[in-house]
């Protein structure tokens, strides 16, 4: 039984925390309708929380921003210090439409490293309002994030009726498409990343629409 859902959010802009936040919301919704008992929600930076997580029954929602088609470097080294004992989880990657190129693939990987069960990756495309800074509105595709939240609300109700005997049937490895890139830019700034992005979403033409796996 889920008692509680994280958020756990990494971005200078703003875009991602509000994403992730509403992502939260909407499984805390839809897993309440089935759960006896009041779910928590807490949405926090991924870079400055020392959370620990207790098990299967708090599910985690790892959001990040694609820079460059790439996880930003200080999200993952921040992922990295955190234990999450065997929590269920889902990635979260939120681009500007145009492409996420591997972030996807690489957030979920380094999730699973930390012992986390990654049971659901998703790609959000977002479209900022005017200039970008911290607290501004923007606009998602909630069509795509709501189909996410009631698919994998879904695939947990499901997990958390699979018991015979004690034992918890575990979920399928998860297959989301992407490598692990080589962060050639480990050293820039978020800021200039942010603005590398932009640069790159404005040249590039084809569009990739949201997606996610599970």
């Amino acid at each position: 039984m889920i008692k509680k859902i994280v958020g756990l959010y990494y971005g200078s802009t703003g875009g991602t925390a509000q994403v992730t936040e509403r992502l939260v919301h909407e499984l805390e919704a839809l897993l309440s309708v089935d759960c006896p008992a009041d779910i928590a929600c807490e949405c926090m930076s991924l870079k400055e929380t020392n959370a620990s997580f207790l098990g299967r029954e708090s599910l985690v929602v790892v959001g990040v921003p694609a820079y460059m088609g790439k996880a930003p470097v200080s999200a993952i080294r921040a992922l990295r210090k955190l234990d999450g004992c065997e929590a269920p989880a889902l990635t979260l990657v939120v681009y500007g439409g145009r492409s996420y190129g591997n972030a996807l693939y690489e957030i979920s990987h380094y999730a699973e490293q930390r012992c986390f069960e990654v049971i659901g990756a998703g790609a959000i495309a977002i479209k900022h309002k005017g200039r970008k800074h911290a607290g501004e509105r923007v606009s998602m595709d909630t069509k795509a994030l709501s189909s996410y939240a009631k698919a994998a609300s879904g695939k947990i109700k499901r997990l958390g009726g699979c018991d015979m005997d004690g034992l918890r049937v575990k979920a399928a490895p998860l297959e989301v498409a992407g490598r692990l890139p080589v962060h050639r830019v480990s050293r820039m700034l978020p800021e200039a990343a942010v603005i590398a992005q932009g640069f790159l979403d404005s040249i590039t033409l084809g569009r990739k629409e949201s997606e996610w796996f599970l």
